[in-house]
């Protein structure tokens, strides 16, 4: 996790940075915050609490037994999915746009151009000030999705300062001011 900003690449791994165009180069690379984890580990604690006492408490047949074991189980498979998918998740600012990638079976890459961007603010929770993240909200030029909010990013207050000084000069009214 964390936030890799370069003016080159030199040395850049062809899987990660295939969706470049040939004369894009990466301005900032980042993977969303791990905080997004929580809820499903949070669930997967609580389930193997309740699986405990189910199991010590309760005194079930073998079927009845296996059923909240496998009920437990699927929580925690679904936790290890979503930590892959977490694994594999990034996004890549480049001077003209934003790439969202994601999927592990399947890739989708969303392209967010900055010519069509309106307006970019962030926000922050309670947790996301404690621990460390913020969520980004992109109002796009764009009838089909005009808004954009992407969640979970570290380091925001940092993040929307180096963000913000690639996409000034597209922002409405921010081009004649500089």
């Amino acid at each position: 996790m964390g936030l890799i900003t370069s003016d080159g690449d030199s040395g850049r791994p062809s899987n990660r940075y295939r969706y470049l165009l040939p004369h894009e180069q990466k301005q900032i690379i980042i993977r969303r915050h791990p905080a997004m984890l929580l809820g499903p580990s949070l669930k997967v604690l609580i389930g193997l609490g309740i699986a405990g006492v189910l199991s010590s408490l309760l005194k079930f047949s073998g079927d009845m037994l296996l059923a909240v074991r496998l009920a437990w189980g699927l929580l925690l498979l679904r936790l290890a999915w979503k930590t892959i998918n977490w694994s594999v998740n990034y996004y890549i600012v480049t001077a003209d746009r934003m790439l969202v990638i994601s999927g592990v079976l399947a890739r989708d890459v969303v392209m967010i151009p900055f010519a069509q961007l309106i307006s970019i603010d962030y926000e922050r929770s309670q947790l996301g000030r404690i621990i460390g993240y913020g969520s980004f909200i992109l109002d796009v030029d764009d009838q089909v999705m005009p808004t954009w909010q992407i969640n979970f990013l570290p380091y925001p207050e940092q993040l929307y300062l180096e963000i913000f000084s690639i996409v000034r000069p597209y922002l409405p009214g921010e081009a004649s001011s500089t």
